[in-house]
């Protein structure tokens, strides 16, 4: 993915844009959540682990903690963690639908939603398939089987669900599902959806999809095209006020070197659009 410098810095050399942020505010802000999602449970399923094992409860922890049956508390505990991860990582891809749909480019889309009432499955397949008309991944469908199986833990009268043909598509790609996310078995994940069990290979796999599919639509939609992308981007994080702030307190002939220091801390994806889109005061550039 090609990115353009980040900008003359005060000592006029100019720096590239950190490769770990080659991408939209909202896909980086998913990665950071999700990232420390998976390492919060995969401490816990080695603790829990510990516990089967015969770990004892540490001196000085003030916890009632006396299982009768230590592998089935541990079991337990981790069947809870594992929800827990699934409904945290599909929060972060509510976020990140909710921050991408926020460009002008998909105003038509954000009215459908409001007049239909979609649901957050909805949503993130017509927006993918908006971004990318031409290419429906499966992974698409296991991100929206995700947020359903969500709203199923969650709310237990919830009949969310996945369509028919969304079910189908899956299935036809079953061979490369099972290559591509550990042998994972359709048939098996849809089962276990329907019985609000989800595995550890279950929410491990779906969310490997959905950094996966993010990743590869995000390329489509994170370089602004228009000074009315870059103010949206600004306005839903907001740091158009920041900015606002940087403005008022800052000499005129510091001010573009100090928009691009806010820039690079908060958005570095952000800085070279914005002086495309932004004349400043001075003509010292980008």
């Amino acid at each position: 993915m090609k990115v353009g410098s980040a900008g003359s810095t005060p000592d006029n050399t100019t720096k590239p844009i950190n490769a770990a942020n080659q991408g939209s505010l909202a896909r980086q802000e998913l990665l950071n959540r999700i990232g420390e999602n998976v390492a919060n449970l995969n401490t816990i399923v080695v603790g829990l682990a510990a516990v089967e094992n015969g770990a004892e409860k540490p001196d000085g922890l003030d916890i009632s903690w006396n299982p009768t049956d230590r592998q089935a508390a541990a079991r337990k505990a981790r069947k809870a963690a594992i929800e827990a991860a699934m409904i945290q990582a599909s929060e972060a891809i509510n976020q990140y639908i909710y921050a991408v749909s926020n460009l002008p480019r998909f105003k038509t889309l954000r009215d459908k939603w409001k007049e239909n009432d979609a649901s957050m499955a909805e949503r993130f397949v017509e927006l993918a398939n908006a971004i990318d008309p031409n290419h429906t991944d499966f992974e698409v469908f296991g991100v929206a089987l995700m947020i359903h199986w969500r709203n199923r833990l969650v709310h237990s009268a919830s009949s969310a669900d996945l369509k028919h043909h969304e079910k189908k598509h899956l299935r036809d790609h079953e061979e490369e599902v099972a290559t591509k996310y550990a042998n994972l078995k359709i048939d098996c994940l849809l089962c276990h959806f329907q019985e609000k069990r989800p595995t550890l290979k279950d929410v491990s796999s779906l969310i490997a999809m959905t950094i996966n599919i993010v990743n590869r639509i995000d390329k489509l939609i994170y370089i602004c095209n228009t000074k009315e992308e870059v103010d949206a981007w600004l306005k839903y994080y907001g740091i158009d006020l920041v900015l606002e702030k940087v403005e008022k307190q800052t000499a005129k002939h510091k001010l573009n070197d100090s928009i691009r220091r806010t820039l690079l801390t908060r958005a570095p994806q952000l800085v070279e659009p914005y002086f495309t889109f932004n004349i400043c005061s001075q003509g010292d550039g980008i």
